[in-house]
């Protein structure tokens, strides 16, 4: 793993595992965040989608972050990111995650107006704020 895209708050690491996050189609990236690392909040062009390969994950759809309510994910843990929503995640313990969406168009869009709502979550996670 090398350093995270720019886009990214620095301390994350990255490894591009299928596609190219610099042309447009789908890609996947692996992540691993270092403990206490947080992703202010953000959307994409395209949907997103992330699971917890390991360690711990909190996940948050809105235009600020909220830590209270946020969604914790552990490994298995899965969450689908809508088009234009805004999200937001977090990690106390450190995580490694894959991520997969479209690319349409360069960059991400700062709270632009994206919509809020519950993430969708998946085997492993659990919807307990923390």
């Amino acid at each position: 793993m090398g350093p995270a895209p720019p886009s990214l708050p620095r301390g994350a690491q990255a490894a591009t595992l299928a596609g190219n996050p610099q042309s447009p189609g789908l890609f996947t990236l692996r992540l691993r965040f270092p403990p206490g690392y947080a992703v202010p909040p953000h959307s994409h062009p395209g949907d997103e989608y992330v699971t917890v390969i390991s360690g711990q994950v909190s996940i948050g759809m809105d235009p600020r972050m909220n830590r209270a309510r946020a969604a914790r994910l552990v490994a298995g843990g899965f969450i689908h990111a809508p088009a234009r929503m805004n999200h937001y995640a977090f990690t106390r313990t450190g995580a490694v995650v894959p991520g997969h969406r479209p690319r349409i168009v360069r960059g991400y869009l700062r709270q632009s107006g994206g919509r809020s709502a519950s993430p969708q979550i998946r085997a492993g996670g659990d919807k307990n704020p923390r």
